[in-house]
């Protein structure tokens, strides 16, 4: 069949997903080419040459795939099918980045927010890469299924695995996204990641509750009994790199990672979460610092608490009783500190916000929008408006 090209583009931070041309067939035969990629992708044939990437793209059920260019190279494609089943590969230079995760995320928010029914997909057992991506996209194993590999011409086993439309939905409405970050629920894969922190002298020895030293086995533990404590992950570019969390008494705790301090991020991670907890009418809160840790004592102050009383207690780490400074903010002193709405006859002006990030990229990718404007790049990604919303937080308020 003769190929229908599309301008249809999907932009992320650091990925542009767009529609597939028939010029795209030597980049798909050189990825797929590589055997490290083949082997765990058993329905295509092997070896994978150039004529069996140009029937692919002649095929219908290529319709419906997108290519990932990464700074203008082939990096991989995505597919979610009619069947609803989502598939994948990236090529062999590209992996290790999070990028497939980047991509498929990308598609499958695209989906369900376009009303897409609730999807399927597997990975062959023992491809450990594939099986994070999915499980940090959401999917859940349903079973295992046989069958047959054309690369490794054997049988093998497939986790299959599966994501509802009403599960991703609870899954983002978790989320909370800002200038630089991304802060989400946490995950058992997230263990590894919190003892590289966390195991780190200079970040645990300001922190009164964690044993020392901390072991992989605290933060399985941890995440287990997290949910109850309002932990939220903060990712930087796509990478773990602290904790925030406000538990059930309002108590507002958080940590850093060391490679990222003096950049500001605990103060815009902790004001998201505050900000949220109290748009959802959310009481007081309370926080504290151990004496002498500037950084935190800054945090507290930038986001609005003010000192309450001292208290002595016991720091694991240090193995020693300490002094900590309680300090408290109120829903009356959080909102005393936002900038007020202007209102006239017919609208009401605000400040931009974070939440506002879907409603800007969309209305950016309008032609007849961003036609009429010389400094906004096109197509408008996601970071475009983070990077715009980091830039006003600097020179004041946008409304």
């Amino acid at each position: 069949m003769e190929r229908s090209e599309t301008s249809a583009v999907l932009a992320t931070d650091r990925l542009l997903l767009r529609a597939l041309r028939a010029a795209d067939a030597p980049a798909i035969a050189a990825g797929i080419g590589d055997w490290e990629v083949a082997r765990w992708l058993p329905q295509l044939p092997w070896p994978y040459a150039l004529k069996d990437a140009e029937d692919f793209l002649q095929d219908p059920v290529s319709i419906g795939a997108w290519l990932i260019e990464m700074s203008g190279q082939t990096a991989g494609v995505v597919h979610i099918g009619v069947t609803g089943e989502l598939g994948y590969w990236l090529g062999r230079p590209f992996h290790g980045h999070g990028y497939m995760t980047e991509a498929a995320g990308a598609l499958v928010a695209r989906h369900f927010a376009s009303g897409g029914g609730d999807l399927i997909s597997g990975y062959l057992l023992g491809n450990a890469p594939s099986c994070n991506v999915l499980t940090k996209l959401g999917f859940s194993n349903t079973h295992i299924e046989r069958k047959h590999a054309r690369p490794l011409d054997a049988e093998v086993d497939i986790q299959r695995m599966a994501l509802t439309a009403a599960d991703w939905r609870v899954r983002q409405a978790e989320v909370i996204r800002t200038a630089r970050l991304i802060l989400r629920p946490l995950r058992p894969e997230d263990a590894p990641a919190i003892v590289g922190g966390i195991g780190d002298w200079d970040v645990i020895r300001w922190l009164t509750t964690p044993p020392w030293p901390y072991a992989l086995a605290d933060a399985e533990w941890f995440i287990g009994d997290a949910a109850s404590d309002g932990a939220m992950m903060i990712e930087i570019s796509g990478k773990a790199a602290g904790i925030v969390s406000i538990n059930a008494d309002g108590d507002l705790g958080y940590w850093l990672a060391r490679t990222h301090h003096g950049h500001g991020y605990m103060t815009e991670a902790a004001g998201a979460l505050v900000a949220r907890h109290f748009q959802r009418g959310g009481g007081p809160l309370i926080s504290g610092y151990l004496l002498g840790n500037d950084r935190s004592c800054k945090v507290l102050t930038k986001l609005g608490f003010t000192n309450t009383h001292i208290e002595r207690s016991h720091a694991k780490p240090l193995n020693a009783e300490v002094e900590i400074q309680r300090m408290a903010l109120t829903a009356e002193g959080w909102a005393a500190q936002r900038p007020s709405d202007i209102k006239t006859a017919r609208l009401t002006l605000r400040a931009v916000n974070s939440g506002d990030e879907s409603a800007v990229v969309l209305a950016l990718n309008d032609p007849e929008v961003s036609g009429w404007l010389a400094t906004v790049p096109h197509p408008y990604a996601p970071a475009d408006f983070r990077y715009f919303l980091a830039e006003i937080a600097r020179a004041g308020e946008t409304f």
